[in-house]
């Protein structure tokens, strides 16, 4: 079914080394047990893809994945509208769900808050529009810290509780600031 895909593929395959039009044929030579040579792969690459593959098919499958997506993100922008802070996006209909990008109180600029983050143990990112960049700051929440129920995304949401409030910002005691689990 894949090489159906790939074969009324309009568009050119963007990646050089995973583009199976260059290893096709390396693969009929193999079988035809004539050597040809294209490159050789990076063996843990194959390695991680089967082991996420299997992790997201065995579990459910896709479905599942989006589905745990869906869950993490309701949470995650419950606890921020619950910090009394609104989100970039507009509405839940245009907002993705593995990243959520926070506006900040206007006494608060992004530069002030990611390195308390970063304390935390919470890698976040800056804002990325123009002019608006240090006003707001993005929280992922995608793969295992979405799926797995592994405390991630409750260290996240404590972590930016704590650090928002660092930074002047009162947060309601009830609003995402339980202990979370330890890893």
């Amino acid at each position: 079914k894949a090489l159906g895909v790939l074969a009324s593929r309009k568009t050119p395959v963007p990646a050089y080394y995973i583009n199976w039009n260059r290893w096709l044929p390396i693969m009929k030579s193999y079988e035809d047990r004539a050597v040809k040579y294209f490159a050789t792969p990076c063996v843990q690459t194959i390695f991680a893809l089967n082991t996420s593959l299997h992790e997201m098919l065995s579990n459910g499958g896709m479905e599942s994945v989006f589905a745990a997506h869906e869950r993490t993100s309701a949470k995650v922008k419950a606890a921020v509208a619950s910090w009394g802070l609104k989100t970039v996006a507009v509405s839940p209909e245009v907002s993705a769900t593995a990243m959520t990008a926070v506006w900040l109180p206007e006494s608060i600029q992004a530069a002030d808050l990611l390195p308390k983050l970063k304390a935390r143990g919470v890698v976040a990112a800056g804002g990325i529009l123009a002019g608006q960049a240090h006003r707001y700051f993005r929280l992922g929440h995608m793969g295992i810290t979405a799926t797995q129920d592994n405390g991630y995304v409750d260290i996240m949401l404590k972590a930016a509780s704590e650090a928002l409030e660092e930074c002047g910002h009162a947060i309601a005691p009830s609003s995402g600031r339980s202990t979370p689990p330890r890893l």
